[in-house]
């Protein structure tokens, strides 16, 4: 789904971890069908590569680090063994996933910008990609990023 959120800007919704695939009809003339699916593609590999890594921190590592912990307390129970336990199943998760966010955040933007550099130039009129804002449509539970630009003062 795209949105026209000004006279020379589309919204391509992120819906759940990959940006929406729909053809914006506002881009006829400046980016063909194929090379807008061949760009989102890009974009959406980096996205699916940061969702899997996340299910990874947020459910392989407590599921394997669980069957770990037991084993290690019936080795050396103790409070203390439990506390520490816990706490690193808890702390390196959030730790993966800052770092993560991080990493994830910076090869969104160059795969963009990346894309970006393919259409700044063409004519009728150039198009420029960006990731302008990250936040939750709560009412609809999607995220709202704008990554495509227009200027069709030239056609």
């Amino acid at each position: 789904m795209a949105a026209a959120t000004s006279s020379n800007s589309i919204t391509i919704f992120k819906i759940c971890c990959k940006f929406d695939t729909t053809y914006p009809d506002r881009l006829n003339g400046i980016i063909s069908q194929d090379e807008y699916l061949q760009s989102i593609a890009n974009i959406n590999h980096i996205s699916m590569s940061y969702f899997i890594s996340i299910c990874v921190i947020f459910f392989v590592i407590p599921i394997i680090g669980t069957p770990l912990l037991i084993f290690w307390l019936s080795l050396f129970p103790s409070d203390f063994t439990l506390f520490f336990g816990v706490l690193i199943l808890l702390l390196v998760p959030a730790i993966l996933y800052v770092v993560l966010e991080n990493q994830h955040s910076k090869q969104l933007k160059k795969v963009i910008h990346e894309e970006s550099a393919k259409y700044v130039m063409r004519s009728p009129a150039f198009c420029t990609w960006r990731l302008e804002e990250h936040h939750v449509d709560r009412s609809t539970m999607r995220y709202v990023s704008n990554i495509v630009s227009t200027d069709r003062s030239a056609l």
